[in-house]
């Protein structure tokens, strides 16, 4: 279904659609992203304006070439307004013309030696340079401090940008967020239109098999014609030989008809069912034919427009993260630089004392100046591009008149594509995106079918105690014997048959008493010391060992009178009212069995009718469940999401959370961490000027000065001049 339904409407699967497969999917890139990082509560997206900006060339760059912008210069392209950003590289130059400069620092200090240095000053030079490495000390705490603040807020404006990228495209649902997204919004309708017809044909196969499973098993006949069999035509034809038969009674035949009639509920109710549900069906189906097309297709084409500004979002990312790192490391260069610097100044006034560790550190603390002017330029050449984007985004870019003037931008994008992302990020919208694309589903009717068919289905299908009571009803008919049969003249007679001295043998038993001889039935056991009952008769004499058979006509009265003539007229008469019993007995007997193979045979194509009934029901039921209530509950669902999580204002959030991070925090740490790196470079210039002095009071220059001594000394030798003029020689230049 819903994969399906990407497929058709030309969307790739959620395993694929953010890029290659070796690619990290950027859900999963959002949530690596976002790993750690807490926005604050409440957000403060709101922006500063600094006088100390430049105007802001970003909307003359991004406007298309018809359109004339307030700024004050034409900007075409990226390195127009790098070129818009050199009014702040002015530090920049500083620290190179400090580099330039140190051959003039040199000299200076060369200078200051010519002064003489009173051993107190040595006193002002500690002190100085403890207040120093102090306020270095606190400065590159405050350095680190700013630090961490930018680069928080860089990770939490980089998370709040993936968060509204992956929120657009592929939703999420949590405590924070709960929008569908435009993938599962396009999956979730085109699900609906997909299905809506399958489930119509569903419920037609559900019916026709109902149906048959009912009728078609033959059920329905086969009851009628075995109780047709056993109340009508076996119950006529035993009470015609004066025995009723206990099972072709009305009150017996109380499991058939109630199983019969749960089976024509079951029918009904379905049937009705079904046929319900096929108009809650025909409710959202034309909306979901109708609309589905225009609306999949704009959804569809802003869901492209994304994806594909996705992979060119990542991708910048992922050289701002180049960037940033590079940012972060400038930083820890001159917190780790002046430390450098005043540790070697540390040393040289506690342990070295030598002028050449005074010059290097002089030398080391010029050029950091340099670089700390260096970060300077590019912190604040971060803050101004921060700056820029953030004003170009809300005072021009995401406004109504911005998508009318930077149609550019918005290019592929038609009215109601445009209308979804104002509603989305521009404030004070409703963002609901069902009014923009016209999105109406009658979800409850839905539910309420799909409740209805789940409790019709479970009692549609017979209950055990029902199922049990028809097992038992045709197990009593399959297995019927004389029990089952009572004589109308006395209820304690049964056809029993297979009893040797009850049932049909009771009355074998009183007229062996009465005749003196023994008698038998055709369809029953042999009584005792009867193996073998012959045919009566009439010429035999009177005996003991005779065994005859009665049958309905046979022997008769008149025989009976004949042939015991010996007994009073009491006995005469009991005599004749056994035999007449025993005859009907014989004629019931014969019926029974005449009966008997016809009633299992319509007890056997009952049960099989009912087995396969049940059976093909219960599958019915299941193809109901599986084709029709579960795809239509998934639906519902589906139509469920669309009409309760299509609204997009989740995605304005995460746009204010970037407002936050960005306009407000990051711009604001870096203009500090600005001030800050000023700072040190301004102690980085006083710890140079003091070891400079230092340098300059240790007499750094004497080996200089001693070796000219020596080779002016050396040339008057030579020239023949007197010990004493070189002395005063030496004296003069001990003076200078």
């Amino acid at each position: 279904g819903p994969r399906a339904a990407a497929h058709r409407s030309g969307m790739p699967d959620k395993e694929s659609w953010s890029g290659s497969a070796p690619q990290q999917r950027f859900p999963d890139r959002r949530a690596e992203v976002c790993a750690g990082v807490v926005f604050p509560n409440p957000l403060n997206a709101t922006r500063k304006d600094y006088d100390l900006f430049r105007a802001n060339p970003l909307p003359d760059m991004w406007a298309p070439a018809a359109v004339d912008t307030p700024a004050a210069v034409s900007f075409v392209g990226s390195s127009d307004y790098v070129w818009s950003l050199m009014p702040y590289a002015l530090p920049l130059w500083a620290g190179f013309l400090l580099i330039l400069l140190m051959p003039c620092c040199a000299v200076a200090v060369e200078r200051l030696r010519s002064r003489r240095r009173s051993s107190s000053a040595n006193v002002g030079i500690y002190a100085t340079f403890a207040l120093l490495g102090l306020g270095t000390a606190i400065v590159t705490v405050l350095v680190f401090q700013g630090l961490r603040h930018s680069d928080n807020a860089y990770q939490r404006a980089r998370c709040a940008s993936y968060s509204g990228l992956d929120l657009a495209l592929t939703g999420r649902r949590d405590d924070q967020y709960d929008f569908l997204g435009l993938h599962n919004l396009t999956d979730a309708i085109q699900s609906a239109a997909i299905l809506f017809p399958q489930m119509r044909r569903n419920i037609y196969v559900a019916k026709d098999q109902i149906g048959k499973a009912i009728n078609g098993t033959g059920l329905v006949k086969q009851a009628h014609d075995l109780k047709d069999s056993w109340m009508a035509t076996h119950r006529v034809q035993m009470e015609a030989t004066s025995y009723r038969s206990i099972l072709s009674q009305k009150q017996y035949f109380v499991p058939l008809d109630s199983c019969m009639a749960k089976f024509r509920l079951a029918q009904t109710a379905l049937r009705n069912m079904l046929n319900v549900s096929l108009v809650v069906l025909d409710g959202p189906a034309p909306t979901v034919s109708s609309g589905v097309g225009n609306t999949l297709q704009q959804i569809n084409n802003m869901y492209q427009v994304i994806q594909g500004w996705s992979g060119d979002f990542r991708a910048s990312y992922d050289r701002m993260d180049g960037l940033w790192a590079v940012h972060c490391g400038l930083l820890y260069w001159v917190m780790g630089g002046v430390m450098i610097i005043v540790a070697l100044g540390i040393l040289q006034l506690t342990e070295c004392h030598t002028p050449t560790l005074a010059a290097l550190v002089a030398a080391g603390a010029h050029c950091h100046i340099a670089f700390c002017l260096v970060t300077c330029t590019v912190l604040f050449s971060a803050a101004v591009l921060s700056h820029d984007t953030c004003e170009f985004l809300e005072a021009n870019l995401l406004t109504t008149a911005g998508l009318q003037t930077y149609d550019n931008v918005f290019t592929r994008f038609d009215a109601p594509q445009r209308d979804a992302v104002v509603a989305c990020v521009f404030p004070q919208q409703t963002g609901n995106l069902r009014d923009i694309f016209n999105i109406t589903f009658d979800t409850d009717q839905l539910r309420q079918a799909v409740t209805t068919q789940r409790l019709t289905a479970k009692p549609a299908l017979l209950s055990d105690n029902t199922s049990r009571a028809m097992g038992s009803f045709l197990d009593r008919l399959k297995n019927t014997d004389g029990t089952n049969y009572v004589a109308m003249w006395d209820a304690s007679q049964t056809l029993d048959w297979n009893s040797t001295y009850g049932g049909v043998n009771e009355l074998t038993v009183k007229l062996w008493n009465l005749t003196n001889e023994r008698w038998a039935f055709e369809k029953a056991t042999s009584p005792p010391n009867c193996p073998m009952a012959l045919k009566f008769n009439r010429q035999a004499t009177v005996s003991e060992s005779n065994c005859w058979v009665v049958d309905p006509e046979t022997p008769s009265s008149s025989d009976i009178q004949e042939r015991y003539r010996m007994l009073d007229g009491t006995q005469m008469q009991r005599v004749l009212e056994l035999f007449r019993d025993a005859r009907v007995t014989s004629q019931a007997l014969a019926a029974a069995a005449q009966f008997l193979p016809v009633g299992q045979f319509y007890v056997k194509s009952t049960r099989k009718a009912f087995g396969a009934t049940s059976s093909k029901l219960t599958d019915a039921l299941g193809d109901v469940g599986t084709e029709v209530t579960a795809p239509m509950a998934a639906v519902a669902e589906s139509l469920d999401s669309v009409m309760n999580r299509s609204n997009c204002r989740d995605i304005f959030r995460t746009y204010q959370q970037f407002q936050t991070a960005t306009c407000h925090d990051l711009i604001g740490a870096s203009l500090t961490n600005v001030g800050l790196v000023l700072a040190v470079a301004v102690l980085s210039w006083m710890i140079s000027l003091l070891f400079a002095c230092i340098y300059a009071n240790t007499g750094g220059a004497k080996k200089v000065v001693d070796a000219s001594a020596d080779l002016e000394s050396e040339e008057s030798l030579l020239s023949g001049s007197s010990d004493s003029e070189s002395s005063g020689g030496e004296e003069s230049s001990e003076d200078s």
